[in-house]
C-alpha cells in the first residue's frame, strides 16, 4: 500500500488536476472512463482508479465493497504477468510488485517494468497464448476487470431491485385476492419504486 498525494499522482501519470477531480469522493460525478495519453481515468460506481501502462492506482481500496475487486484485480495481474513470463522464456515472479494504501488514498497493483531496450514493449503486444489467442495489454486487462465490477455491482442492484418489486407486486395481489373472495376492504397504498 502507497500513501500517495495529488501532486505526486499528477507527475507520475501526466494528468492534469480537472481529470482527478471526478476521483473525489465529495464530489458527485457520473460514471466515467477518460482515455489520456499516458492513463486511463475511471470513476464507475465505487470504483475510482487510474491505469496506466505499468500500474492501477486504486483510490478507494479499503472500502468494503472494493475489496472484492482488489482480490480480482491483484488474481489478474499476476496471471498476466506469468503470461508475458511464460512468452520471454522467464517464469520469475520474484519481481512481482503488489502495493496498496493504508490511508485508503491510493492502491497501487503493478507489473514489472522491462526497461531493457526499446523492442519489449512492441513484442510484448504481439504476445500470444498457448492456445493461439492474443495477451492483452496492461491496460486492457486492469479496465477489463473495472468493466466487469462495475457490471456486477449494477447486477446486484437490478436483482434487489427486482425482488423487491416481486415482493410488492405479490403483497398487491394477495390484498386483491382477499379483497374479492373474502370482501374485505384495504385502503389503498401507492408505492414509489
Amino acid at each position: 500500500m502507497v500513501e500517495a498525494e495529488k501532486h505526486a499522482i499528477m507527475r507520475r501519470t501526466g494528468l492534469p488536476a480537472r481529470d482527478l477531480r471526478i476521483l473525489d469522493p465529495l464530489l458527485s460525478y457520473p460514471s466515467t472512463i477518460l482515455g489520456r495519453e499516458r492513463a486511463i481515468v475511471i470513476n464507475l460506481e465505487n470504483i475510482k482508479a487510474i491505469i496506466t501502462a505499468q500500474e492501477v492506482l486504486l483510490l478507494n481500496s479499503k472500502d468494503p465493497s472494493v475489496t472484492p475487486f482488489v482480490d480480482e484485480i491483484q488474481s489478474r495481474i499476476l496471471c498476466h504477468f506469468q503470461a508475458t513470463k511464460v512468452q520471454e522464456g522467464a517464469v520469475d515472479d520474484s519481481n512481482y510488485i503488489i502495493r496498496s494504501s493504508s490511508q485508503n488514498l491510493s492502491s497501487r497493483f503493478s507489473q514489472p517494468q522491462n526497461l531493457d531496450d526499446e523492442g519489449k514493449s512492441e513484442e510484448k503486444q504481439s504476445l500470444e497464448n498457448p492456445n493461439g489467442s492474443k495477451i492483452l495489454p496492461f491496460e486492457f486487462v486492469a479496465l477489463e476487470a473495472c468493466l466487469e465490477a462495475a457490471c456486477s455491482c449494477l447486477e446486484n442492484e437490478v436483482s434487489n431491485s427486482l425482488s423487491l418489486s416481486l415482493s410488492v407486486n405479490f403483497f398487491v395481489t394477495i390484498t386483491l385476492f382477499y379483497s374479492l373472495c373474502f370482501g374485505y376492504c384495504f385502503i389503498p397504498v401507492q408505492f414509489c419504486i
